[in-house]
């Protein structure tokens, strides 16, 4: 039996009544004024914030994402699970999507903070010979790329974990 999968288009993401909803209701949050662009890649060009901690620039950015993926959740759940939230839940989830995220890529930062800061250390003594010769040595070879390359970024990091929730 063939599957049949709804098309999502833009101004279903954009311009429907919750999304439109959620985006009030997110602005209204952070206290901005805002008229939506008539395309995505307009929405994201102009959705800078200027002012505020480096966080509150990450957590600024991760709006629309968080606004597209909640809709998203909620057109798959209505289109496959014949599952339908009130506006109330909808708007509850976004808010927990956005929580979970920016506290996740504040955890994901400092992850990789402290991963480079040890990298960092360790290169620094293997280059003292000094200091290299009075310690065990390392139960490793430290290979960075290796690492690099078995650690997620933090944006896969990110995906991975909104998959799971809720």
């Amino acid at each position: 039996m063939r599957q049949m999968r709804p098309t999502i288009t833009y101004s279903c993401i954009a311009n429907c009544k919750v999304t439109s909803q959620l985006w009030s209701m997110f602005l209204k949050l952070t206290d901005n004024n805002f008229t939506m662009p008539e395309h995505t890649a307009d929405l994201l060009s102009c959705w800078i914030r200027r002012g505020g901690s480096k966080s509150q620039k990450k957590w600024w950015r991760m709006i629309p994402a968080c606004i597209w993926w909640t809709i998203w959740k909620e057109r798959n759940g209505r289109s496959y699970e014949n599952k339908t939230n009130s506006i109330q839940k909808v708007k509850e989830k976004s808010i927990v999507f956005f929580y979970f995220w920016c506290k996740l890529q504040d955890n994901v930062d400092l992850f990789f903070q402290t991963k480079n800061n040890l990298t960092a250390i360790l290169n620094k003594m293997k280059n003292m010979p000094g200091i290299m010769s009075q310690m065990p040595p390392l139960p490793v070879f430290l290979n960075e790329e290796l690492a690099s390359s078995l650690l997620p970024s933090s944006a896969q990091l990110l995906a991975l974990f909104s998959l799971n929730l809720l």
